[in-house]
């Protein structure tokens, strides 16, 4: 049988659980959240411009998508277009059109 401090303790531990996970809902859990106009949504004026920052200093995709909370595909597509001297905020247009005429398995509507 659990003596009395044990419970306390489980008590207290689920407790402070229950805190934690309240906070995480009100902040952003990851960096990424915070380039974004909302969460998993398009990247903001700031998302743009620490992208462009990344893309400057050489550094690889898969450390922009692990900062940014970006899939992979996602940077190589920003990268090419950011190579070709297109503004990259044509790369997110670019980047919300690709589901445009897509059902949800991706296929085509059209």
């Amino acid at each position: 049988m659990a003596s009395k401090a044990q419970i306390i303790v489980k008590k207290i531990t689920t407790l402070l659980d229950s805190l934690v996970a309240e906070l995480e809902v009100d902040t952003p859990t990851t960096t990424g959240d915070i380039y974004r106009i909302s969460p998993g949504g398009p990247l903001n004026e700031r998302g743009v411009a620490e992208l462009k920052r990344l893309f400057e200093e050489g550094v690889s995709s898969a450390e922009i998508a692990l900062r940014m909370d970006i899939s992979l595909s996602g940077v190589a597509k920003r990268r090419s277009l950011w190579g070709q001297g297109k503004p990259l905020k044509a790369a997110f247009r670019y980047g919300q059109a690709d589901n445009e005429g897509q059902n949800e398995k991706g296929k085509s509507t059209e």
